[in-house]
């Protein structure tokens, strides 16, 4: 699949396709093209890592939540 985004890549395809070397050039190297941004690349979690990530927080808060109940009932048991 090529996806072109400006007119300078259409006409540049199109001009490549009339050569007689179509079908035996060279790939080019990835370094040659230009970025829109200064940072191309964003990651944004997909909606099932966000469940992931609010699941392990929960699963955190349930962790502490017992652990802190636990040691305040032993507290207690021994009559401090």
């Amino acid at each position: 699949m090529i996806v072109l985004v400006t007119l300078q890549q259409e006409n540049l395809l199109e001009h490549l396709s009339d050569l007689d070397d179509r079908y035996q050039r060279e790939v080019e190297a990835l370094g040659e093209t230009n970025p829109a941004t200064q940072l191309p690349l964003s990651g944004v979690p997909e909606p099932e890592e966000w469940l992931l990530i609010g699941l392990a927080l929960l699963m955190v808060a349930y962790v502490l939540y017992t652990r802190r109940s636990r040691l305040r009932g032993f507290g207690n048991a021994r009559g401090v």
